[in-house]
């Protein structure tokens, strides 16, 4: 079985965020301090086929914003029915509406579908929201799981490419 863990370096949580001067290649040079860490991809397409090179960085920062756009588009705060009291007994009122914030990231997600197509939208949502593999994209095409990987794969590329260019990461 394969292990879906890869390691990376992130800057270090447990030290004070001061760069050190170091030498390197003759230049002195500030270096953040950095620790090894073993990153989970499990339940996880678009860090997948990032570690494989299927994506670059900047199609990989897209699909992580359009996943933190969809994440601050949710409807609702969380909280639990019983951790409320009611306004009679002295508690405040539960939070109802839609804050703003919601309501930019839901216009932003709307921006973006009519932006990518309702095709591309539908892939987009599937891998990045549903976590499906290209394999798993439930397509209306009659063809064989290779041809539909490959169409869903490249259709995935293209519309993080567009989102990519909207939020300025790319040229």
């Amino acid at each position: 079985m394969q292990t879906a863990v890869a390691t990376t370096y992130v800057p270090n949580p447990h030290r004070e965020r001061v760069p050190q001067l170091r030498l390197i290649r003759g230049e002195l040079t500030y270096v953040e301090d950095r620790i090894k860490v073993d990153v989970t991809y499990r339940d996880d397409p678009i860090g997948h086929m990032h570690r494989r090179k299927m994506l670059d960085d900047v199609r990989f920062r897209a699909a992580r914003k359009y996943q933190e756009t969809r994440e601050a588009m949710g409807i609702g705060t969380g909280r639990s029915p019983s951790d409320l009291r009611e306004w009679v007994d002295g508690g405040r009122m539960p939070a109802n509406g839609v804050t703003d914030r919601q309501r930019a990231a839901a216009m932003q997600i709307i921006l973006w579908r009519k932006l990518i197509g309702e095709q591309a939208y539908g892939v987009l949502e599937s891998v990045l929201i549903d976590k499906c593999r290209l394999r798993e994209v439930p397509t209306p095409f009659d063809r064989s799981p290779g041809k539909i990987s490959t169409l869903a794969g490249r259709v995935l590329r293209e519309a993080l490419m567009r989102i990519a260019r909207d939020l300025k990461l790319a040229a």
